[in-house]
């Protein structure tokens, strides 16, 4: 073999993609799905859009948490929105999923709370 260590990379990315891939799903204030779109408002915020199947968009949509499975806000303000961002661009880039859980605050429903990767 030429490139074993190639080989060795492509399969330890496989590999790491496969606990994601198995844990998809939503709940009524979390989703683990992977990144369709990042979008940078002019006031700095970040709205977050995730590749969620019909069965969960629908299921988030009616637990009337928020368009939760359309857009989350990722608050230009929040104490970790630098480390957040890098992630979420992280994740984007390597089409990981990720586990985005929004805010139970009352108001804030349709903000990040955290993300994992």
């Amino acid at each position: 073999m030429k490139h074993p260590m190639i080989l060795s990379i492509i399969l330890g990315l496989v590999l790491a993609a496969l606990p994601s891939i198995a844990s998809a799903g939503c709940s009524s204030n979390k989703c683990t799905a992977p990144i369709e779109k990042l979008v940078l408002w002019a006031d700095g915020n970040i709205s977050i859009q995730q590749a969620l199947s019909a069965s969960d968009r629908q299921n988030v949509e009616s637990a009337g948490t928020c368009t939760f499975g359309i857009y989350i806000v990722l608050p230009h303000a929040h104490m970790n929105f630098q480390e957040i961002y890098a992630l979420l661009l992280s994740a984007k880039m390597a089409g990981a999923s990720v586990t985005v859980r929004v805010s139970d605050t009352p108001g804030e429903n349709c903000k990040v709370s955290y993300v994992t990767f």
